[in-house]
């Protein structure tokens, strides 16, 4: 078949850019986020079943998938997202940059999370919490360990969801008794979601 020479890049240029077309990737981001934030009432309430929790999941990644054909084209846009208070937008971009090829965009998350508050920190933790970790799971091992209280906080309990063979929980103890009431609740939250073997372990101690 002919090609035409206008249009095919030869050997010695770089390939045509794949950049997603912006008004797709606003439909993807706007349905994502509405379906991140349909989700935490799905989990929160005695109405739906795991089937529906199964449907939201399913286009959830659809849209996900679409989000992050974009590549590098939108990362600013999505940094824009992540340092955001608004739950659903911080989410959704958490979950795209996670899902990113490039080696610094789970960086940018882990960053953002170590000073993150309220509602960002929220959205955060919803993305990281199901999201691909793998990169920085060391990382949020060592916060666990040694970072400041929320920051561990956090940590832990992203840890905790995605349950690392290798997870290490003494210090999740101490966030029981925190004065900060909101490292106790991160607290509460990680001891409930260890498996139940650690959780007794935990609670007993």
């Amino acid at each position: 078949m002919a090609t035409d020479p206008q249009t095919t890049p030869r050997a010695d240029q770089d390939p045509l850019p794949t950049r997603l077309i912006p008004e797709v990737f606003a439909a993807h981001l706007e349905e994502a986020q509405l379906l991140f934030e349909q989700r935490r009432e799905v989990t929160r309430s005695a109405e739906f079943l795991v089937t529906d929790l199964a449907e939201f999941d399913a286009r959830l990644a659809a849209h996900l998938d679409g989000l992050v054909l974009a590549e590098d084209a939108e990362v600013e846009l999505l940094q824009e997202l992540l340092a955001g208070d608004e739950p659903a937008e911080v989410c959704t971009a958490t979950a795209v940059l996670l899902r990113l090829p490039r080696p610094d965009a789970a960086e940018m998350v882990l960053k953002a999370l170590s000073s993150a508050t309220g509602g960002q920190l929220e959205g955060i933790l919803q993305a990281m919490c199901h999201g691909p970790i793998e990169s920085i799971a060391a990382s949020l091992q060592q916060a666990l360990a040694t970072g400041e209280t929320l920051f561990a906080a956090a940590a832990g309990l992203v840890l905790a969801w995605q349950k690392p063979p290798d997870l290490q929980t003494e210090r999740i103890c101490s966030f029981l008794t925190d004065p900060d009431p909101e490292v106790r609740r991160l607290g509460w939250r990680t001891a409930t979601s260890l498996p139940p073997p650690q959780t007794r372990q935990l609670l007993g101690s």
